[in-house]
C-alpha cells in the first residue's frame, strides 16, 4: 500500500526516478556506437553487435507485418519487421510541454513543432519467434524499456503523434539541450554529463549524433498528411527565390522566407502540427524572449525540424474533377 509518506520519501530519495518510466528522463547516451545518418531518409543506421538503447522510458514492441501507422519520408507505411519503441505517455506529455514551453512560447502544454512519440527500428534483432507468425498474428507482448535500456541494433526512425517522420539528429539536438537546461532530465544509469559534449565521452552519445548534421530543415506535407506533391498546373511552394519544391526534406537556411511560387490561388500552407494555414510568407521562428526554465542557457539547436501543411484547396474542395463536371 503507497501512501504519502511512502510517496515522499521514494521522491526525496530517488527524485525523478520514482516515476519510473513516466518520468520523462532522457538518455545521454543512445547507442553503442557512432550511427549512420541518412538525411534524405531521416534515418539513422547502427549495424550489429551494437544496440540502440532507450532514450526515454517505454514500451518496445515488435511487429512482424509492419507498422502501418508509421511512415518514412517518401510517406509509405513502414513494412516488413518493425521493433516499434513508444514513449511512455506521460513522458511523451511532459517532454511535450518543455519544448512547447522552451523553443516555442507556449503555456498551453502544446508544441509548436513536431514532437516524437514513437521510435521504431527496422532490420534489427527481433525475436526469434517473429520468424513463424503470420499476418492474422497479433503483435508480441510489450517489453517495458527503460532510459538507457539496450533494444537493437539496425535503422532507427523518429515519428510523431501522427505517426509521422522526425529529422532523427534534430530529436537528438532537442533532447541534449533539453537536458543541458534541466540537467535532472538526465538519467544519471543512461550515459554520463560527458555525452552531451560534441564529441561526447562514448562513440553513441547524444552530442556526437547531434552533431551529424547542423542547420534547418523543413518537410512538406498536404493537408491529409501525406508527402506534398507539386502540380504544375497551381500554384506551388518555394524556400526563397528558389525553385518549386515537393515534399523534401529540404534545407532552410535563416534569412530565407517560405512562400507561394506564383499567384496563390487555392494555396494555403502553414507549421505543422499548430499553425494556421494561410497564403503569408513563413520566417524561421524565433526562440522566445523569456528563457524557460529561469536561469538556465538560451535554447541552442544544432540541428532543427519543421513541418508544415500545404493545403491546395482547389483539389482538397473539388477533388479531380474539371470545371465542366
Amino acid at each position: 500500500m503507497i501512501n504519502q509518506t511512502i510517496a515522499s520519501t521514494a521522491v526525496n530519495q530517488t527524485g525523478l526516478d520514482a516515476l519510473g518510466l513516466a518520468s520523462g528522463q532522457l538518455a545521454a547516451q543512445w547507442a553503442e556506437a557512432t550511427p549512420t545518418y541518412d538525411a534524405a531518409a531521416m534515418t539513422l543506421s547502427l549495424p550489429n553487435p551494437s544496440r540502440w538503447r532507450a532514450m526515454i522510458g517505454g514500451v518496445l514492441q515488435w511487429h512482424a507485418f509492419g507498422a502501418s501507422a508509421l511512415t518514412d519520408a517518401s510517406g509509405s507505411a513502414l513494412t516488413g519487421v518493425v521493433g516499434v519503441f513508444r514513449f511512455h505517455p506521460q513522458a511523451a506529455l511532459r517532454i511535450q510541454r518543455l519544448i512547447g514551453s522552451r523553443y516555442d512560447g507556449r503555456t498551453d502544454g502544446r508544441a509548436s513543432r513536431p514532437v516524437p512519440v514513437w521510435a521504431a527500428i527496422r532490420d534489427g534483432d527481433p525475436p526469434a519467434e517473429t520468424a513463424d507468425m503470420v499476418e492474422t498474428d497479433p503483435p508480441l507482448a510489450p517489453v517495458n524499456g527503460a532510459v538507457g535500456a539496450p533494444l537493437s541494433f539496425g535503422t532507427l526512425t523518429f515519428h510523431d503523434e501522427l505517426g509521422l517522420i522526425i529529422d532523427p539528429v534534430a530529436v537528438a539536438s532537442l533532447f541534449r539541450d533539453l537536458m543541458r537546461a534541466l540537467p535532472a532530465l538526465r538519467n544519471d544509469d543512461a550515459g554520463p554529463a560527458s555525452d552531451l559534449n560534441t564529441p561526447g565521452a562514448s562513440a553513441g552519445g547524444i552530442g556526437s549524433i547531434a552533431s551529424l548534421a547542423t542547420g534547418r530543415c523543413v518537410h512538406f506535407v498536404d493537408i491529409f498528411q501525406g508527402p506534398w506533391q507539386d502540380r504544375s498546373s497551381a500554384a506551388g511552394i518555394r524556400i526563397g527565390t528558389g525553385s518549386r519544391l515537393g515534399a523534401g526534406p529540404h534545407d532552410w537556411p535563416d534569412s530565407t522566407n517560405i512562400s507561394i511560387s506564383g499567384t496563390a490561388g487555392d494555396i494555403r500552407f502553414g507549421f505543422s502540427p499548430e499553425g494556421t494555414l494561410a497564403t503569408t510568407a513563413l520566417t524561421p521562428p524565433a526562440f522566445p524572449a523569456t528563457v524557460v526554465p529561469t536561469g538556465a542557457t538560451a535554447p541552442s539547436l544544432d540541428r532543427e525540424f519543421l513541418r508544415i501543411v500545404i493545403a491546395d484547396l482547389g483539389l482538397h474542395l473539388k477533388g479531380n474533377r474539371t470545371d465542366s463536371d
